[in-house]
């Protein structure tokens, strides 16, 4: 009765079902199809393969196809569809798992005429074929890597490469080293990776990312491995089964193949310290057991490392391990891993179709060269960053220069190493993670900024007296990173002699202009030019002719050849995955980039060619700013006659011009009248900025304190002229007005003293010490001195190429004036004071002189007694001036000029 009562049940909701599960009320053979496909795992649901381990397996690789295919919204959908049936509780368990079942044979069965995505999938499709079609029409001008995989009993003709004792010792203390440091993320990223990652990391937006975002990291590495290990690990999880349908020899196959991409606890393996290991006495077979151990461990567990590897660079949770460098290294090792996992999915490929019986020695001589390739890529992995020495720190620029110098040194290996192919692919990583410093660069030279989200840059942009300044990263802990290489010693030359010219045009707002005005040179990608130049260089040492090679069986070949749905999605998955960077040249990938250094004889020397292509570029581009910038302020800004100005005003050059104005003022200021001497003084500076020459870039009196100690001109030049002309230097031309100012005054109004128009003694006297004085006051005018500072400066002015060369003549200039007039020189600034003071003491004894002699001498023929006694006290008062000239002229300041 109750079977009765469930199969009109059936009969009556299931059409309605399907058609609810396709969306459309159209019964065609798709409908009938899943109808009846539906009707017959209803019927036979008490079957043992309906377990619900084997459901939840379904369910599972059902979710993650659909994630693939972009349907995560269908994907959720039939979660909760799910949920609602398992939570049922009128329905039996056996009955739940059938309905499970049952609806994930429905959907698979519909998925080819669903509408959900539909259009948007098929879309992306057409545009994947037209651009793998637009890459092979141009790679087939360089060649394509050939995989010879038609015969897995031919023998490969070449031999292999052991490894030396001390790379042995570095693989292993590098093993150690990455589960000591990467033990605790290994669940939770295996995790991760399992679950997969968001359709926008695995549908890259392909556009170009503007210069002043941070660059995007992938997140979707292992993406197929763990997907791919899981559908093999579906297939061959019944080892009874499989035992029976392929024999120990077969079975103990299949599971290496499943180690190689997901490895885990399985029936002749299991994980030993989180390391692949074979089970002890499971293979009953000796010499299968050992043939294991020696030919397919060791590259079990580089593969395992080499995934490990990159993908905890590639999602790290410390940021100070997130640099693009390290990310673009562990891309270039992911798709230098391609081969290897094409070789491996070629020969599973080989095995499920059954065209032939295959052994443990097919497979060891189908991957016997990529296995050498993948010892080789491990130990560059180890080389390049598990070697870091914990000692220096976790600065990521200490970790992004030793994965540079490390490649460096690989690259510069002796001639007689065992493994000249290694030498090969150190050049070509090393070529490659040129493109991130190319990439700072080239925001340098366009902005001004490193854009360095990561500051694993060497150099940063600092500001220094509101100047731009581009300057060493510092070291927290103190101790510097003692492997320097050449690369690095080539940017830090380019940085320190295209900086200061660099700097001056951000600080000026000039970097635009200077970009537009050569954007042949500077659009252009530095890493592109780099390597195209190259790859001329490398024209010399080629072996033979490049020639085209036939495509072999790619990823994408397996997947156009291949009917499984499941599988056709994993291949596209891991195509996407190992895709070149479409913003790069494809002459710059590193597939590309491997081959030309392949190609060359042993003895090429390619990490000189690579110093010395980089340098070039780099001084290429330092030489045209350099030039740009010394033409800009030379011709465009008059930098001769800023400093003509400069040494007029500060250093009362056109004083004549403006006497009268300076001892106006300096009366002001000698009175106490500060403010009123500061404006004055203003008056006289604004006739310098109202002249043609100097009205951009004025003076102004600045006056803190009413102390005339403070007295200071602020000169307001061009931002451009900020690192020729400094604020220490101002000061230093203010010293200089501030001392020589009263020494200009004070000649002056000693020369404009009225002639003594008398035959008295006195008269002669006071003229003789008036000359004394102004030679005296004249000579600490060191005008010598200063001309020929001033003549030296204008011989250097036009041979300079640098603006490091400019800022070095006027320091230079200044030093000069500086040690000129002794600035800061207490014996000379007392000596100076004694000058002064003597001078205002000629100056008095000349005014009561000359009014003595015109108002209160009288005639002799008076006869006045008071009168007579007037002219004795005068006389007596002209001795004492006579007495005081010569003693005065006998004093130290005037000694050396009397004589």
């Amino acid at each position: 009765m109750i079977l009765e009562e469930c199969r009109e049940l059936v009969d009556r909701q299931m059409p309605k079902l399907v058609k609810l599960l396709l969306e459309s009320e159209v019964e065609d053979d798709t409908y009938t199809n899943c109808l009846n496909s539906a009707l017959y795992c209803l019927e036979s649901y008490a079957k043992p393969l309906n377990t619900a381990e084997s459901i939840s397996q379904n369910l599972g690789d059902f979710l993650d196809r659909y994630v693939c295919e972009r349907l995560e919204i269908m994907a959720q959908t039939i979660k909760k569809l799910c949920n609602v049936i398992l939570d049922d509780i009128i329905i039996t368990d056996g009955f739940k798992l059938a309905l499970l079942d049952f609806m994930l044979s429905v959907n698979f069965k519909a998925f080819r005429s669903a509408r959900i995505h539909y259009d948007d999938y098929m879309a992306r499709g057409r545009n994947v074929l037209k651009a793998l079609a637009a890459a092979q029409s141009t790679t087939a001008l360089y060649g394509r890597r050939e995989n010879k995989l038609d015969s897995y009993r031919e023998t490969l003709s070449s031999k292999n490469k052991s490894t030396s004792t001390s790379e042995e010792e570095v693989l292993s203390e590098s093993t150690a080293s990455l589960h000591t440091i990467r033990s605790q993320d290994i669940s939770d990223n295996i995790e991760t990776l399992a679950i997969g990652s968001s359709s926008d990391e695995l549908y890259p937006n392909q556009e170009e990312e503007a210069i002043d975002m941070p660059p995007k990291l992938n997140r979707c590495s292992r993406r197929f491995i763990v997907a791919f290990g899981s559908y093999l690990r579906s297939k061959f999880n019944n080892a009874p089964q499989c035992l029976m349908e392929y024999g120990e020899e077969g079975f103990v196959l299949r599971e290496i193949l499943c180690m190689f991409f997901l490895p885990g606890d399985c029936h002749f393996f299991h994980m030993v310290n989180h390391m692949i290991d074979l089970r002890p006495d499971v293979i009953s077979n000796k010499e299968t057991r050992l043939y294991i151990v020696e030919k397919f461990l060791r590259p079990l567990h580089h593969m395992q490392m080499m995934q490990l590897y990159i993908n905890c660079s590639e999602t790290s949770k410390d940021n100070t391990e997130r640099t693009e460098t390290l990310v673009c290294l562990s891309a270039a090792f992911r798709r230098l891993l391609k081969p290897i996992v094409e070789v491996l999915t070629y020969f599973e490929r080989s095995l499920s179709n059954d065209f032939e019986l295959l052994s443990l020695r097919d497979l060891r001589r189908a991957t016997k060269t990529r296995f050498e390739t993948l010892e080789r890529l491990w130990s560059l992995a180890a080389a390049t960053y598990m070697s870091y020495p914990a000692e220096f720190g976790n600065e990521p620029h200490s970790r992004s220069q030793h994965i540079i110098c490390s490649l460096v040194e690989l690259t510069l290996q002796t001639l007689t190493a065992r493994d000249p192919e290694k030498r090969a692919y150190a050049a070509a990583l090393l070529l490659n993670e040129l493109q991130v410093i190319c990439r700072f660069l080239d925001s340098w030279w366009q902005t001004g900024e490193f854009n360095d989200w990561y500051e694993e840059f060497a150099f940063k942009k600092s500001e220094r007296n509101c100047r731009t300044e581009y300057t060493m990263r510092p070291l927290d802990y103190g101790q510097p990173y003692m492997k320097i290489c050449r690369i690095h010693r080539i940017i830090r030359r380019h940085i320190e002699s295209a900086g200061p010219a660099l700097a001056a045009l951000y600080d000026s707002r000039r970097l635009a202009d200077f970009v537009n005005e050569h954007q042949e040179l500077l659009t252009r990608k530095l890493h592109q030019a780099v390597v195209h130049s190259m790859y001329e260089e490398l024209r010399f040492y080629q072996v033979h002719a490049q020639m085209p090679v036939q495509a072999g069986r790619d990823i994408f070949w397996q997947l156009r050849t291949t009917n499984d749905q499941q599988l056709r999605s994993l291949y596209y998955a891991y195509y996407v995955e190992t895709m070149s960077d479409l913003k790069q040249a494809e002459f710059c990938n590193i597939d590309e980039l491997l081959r030309r250094c392949q190609n060359c004889v042993i003895y090429t020397p390619l990490a000189e060619l690579i110093f010395q292509t980089f340098e070039r570029h780099l001084e290429q581009r330092a030489l045209l700013v350099n030039r740009y910038v010394n033409c800009l302020i030379q011709n465009r800004l008059h930098l001769a006659k800023v400093f003509e100005k400069l040494r007029a005003v500060y250093l009362l050059f056109n004083f004549n011009e403006f006497d009268k104005e300076y001892s106006l003022a300096y009366g002001y200021l000698e009175n106490g009248l500060i403010v009123k001497g500061a404006e004055q003084l203003q008056v006289i500076m604004n006739r310098y900025n109202s002249m043609a020459m100097l009205r951009n870039d004025p003076f102004y009196v600045a006056l803190p304190i009413t102390n005339i100690e403070q007295l200071s001109l602020a000169y307001s030049c061009n931002k451009m002229l900020n690192g020729i002309i400094t604020e220490q230097q101002i000061k230093s031309y203010n010293e200089a007005f501030r001392m020589r100012l009263p020494l200009y005054v004070t000649v002056y109004r000693v020369k404009q003293l009225p002639p003594l128009n008398s035959d008295n003694a006195v008269a002669e006297s006071l003229s003789e010490l008036q000359d004394t004085v102004v030679q005296a006051l004249e000579k600490h005018f060191q005008i010598e001195a200063l001309q020929r500072a001033v003549d030296q400066l204008d011989e250097i002015l036009p041979r300079s190429e640098k603006l490091s060369h400019l800022q070095i003549a006027h320091q230079e200039f200044v030093s000069l004036m500086v040690s000129s007039l002794k600035l800061g020189v207490y014996r000379s600034q007392h000596e100076q004071q004694e000058l002064l003071t003597m001078a205002r003491i000629v100056i008095c004894l000349w005014r009561r002189v000359e009014y003595i002699l015109l108002y209160n001498i009288t005639e002799e023929d008076t006869g006045c007694d008071f009168a007579d006694k007037y002219d004795d006290h005068n006389m007596a008062y002209f001795l004492s001036v006579m007495t005081a000239t010569k003693a005065m002229r006998s004093l130290h300041p005037l000694k050396d000029i009397v004589k």
